[in-house]
């Protein structure tokens, strides 16, 4: 609600970075408070600790960070109205707390939020994978969730923990399918139902993707490397699937606009500013285009 469709990308991308920032800075606040000699075992001092810092930014967050642009108590009425005048070219309206029912079944029956479901759970099996077996990777370098790993001879440790740290590289994925989700979904409560669908895939992936190392597979964990390659080539189809339909889509909706707006004249340009802080989904508003 606060930034254009061009701005998304690059903001939520430097938002999910703070996760990599957050890894890497856990792994010594870990280690400090595990050299905390206490009554308490260190694992209870970590969940204390961290516990009590997500708390305290949690109030801070509630304090500080403003509902929706039409609320910020720290912009002035002509501030208020600048920022959400910025958003007008999004048309994905701006923050409406009603439920409505019939953008529930939109979202549940659209097509976009499948192939936006998909793409989560592809991408968090790999996630899965990594995360879970990370560490068996590097201590072996033969335990592997990528092309590289699976067909680099065993030998050449260094291009296989080379391989290991490209690996990185499938969060993008998930970031440009948060900024996809945002700017191609319209109405409060398909836009909340999608992100919902979009985050139990995750989850869902995140769950499966461990099951795919077995033991009795170790240390080559054929099933699992499989499983990696597989759910990254079909994460591609999808993506291709998805663009081709955002693709019609816009073209079929620039045929329908053009061949009506001389018979409208400047009401379409109208109904373009009404629909662009209007409740409606995208589906809904014929001057939605979808960007990909």
């Amino acid at each position: 609600m606060w930034y254009t469709r061009r701005e998304q990308p690059i903001r939520i991308g430097l938002w999910y970075s703070s996760l990599g920032l957050g890894i890497a800075g856990g792994g010594l606040l870990g280690y400090g408070i595990g050299q905390i000699k206490g009554s308490l075992p260190s694992w209870k001092y970590e969940f204390i600790i961290i516990g009590a810092l997500c708390i305290t930014w949690g109030i801070v967050m509630l304090i500080v960070l403003p509902d929706s642009p039409v609320s910020a108590p720290l912009l002035t009425v002509d501030q208020r109205k600048l920022a959400v005048e910025r958003l007008r070219e999004n048309q994905t309206g701006i923050e409406n707390r009603n439920f409505k029912r019939y953008q529930l079944i939109e979202a549940f029956t659209d097509v976009k939020v499948l192939c936006f479901f998909l793409i989560a759970l592809l991408q968090a099996i790999v996630n899965g994978g990594i995360t879970n077996f990370g560490t068996l990777i590097v201590k072996g370098f033969g335990y592997t969730t990528s092309f590289g790993l699976r067909f680099v001879p065993s030998s050449a440790k260094v291009g296989r923990l080379i391989c290991y740290y490209l690996t990185g590289s499938y969060n993008a994925s998930f970031v440009m399918l948060l900024s996809l989700t945002t700017a191609n979904i319209a109405g409060h409560t398909k836009k909340v139902t999608s992100s919902a669908c979009l985050f139990v895939g995750y989850c869902v992936g995140n769950i499966a993707g461990p099951f795919f190392y077995k033991s009795d597979q170790a240390p080559g964990y054929s099933l699992g490397i499989w499983s990696m390659i597989v759910s990254h080539l079909l994460e591609v189809i999808v993506v291709i699937v998805l663009w081709i339909i955002l693709k019609r889509e816009n073209q079929r909706r620039d045929d329908l606009q053009s061949s009506t707006s001389s018979a409208h004249g400047d009401k379409t340009s109208f109904d373009a500013d009404l629909a662009a802080f209007s409740d409606i989904t995208d589906k809904e508003n014929s001057n939605f285009r979808y960007v990909y």
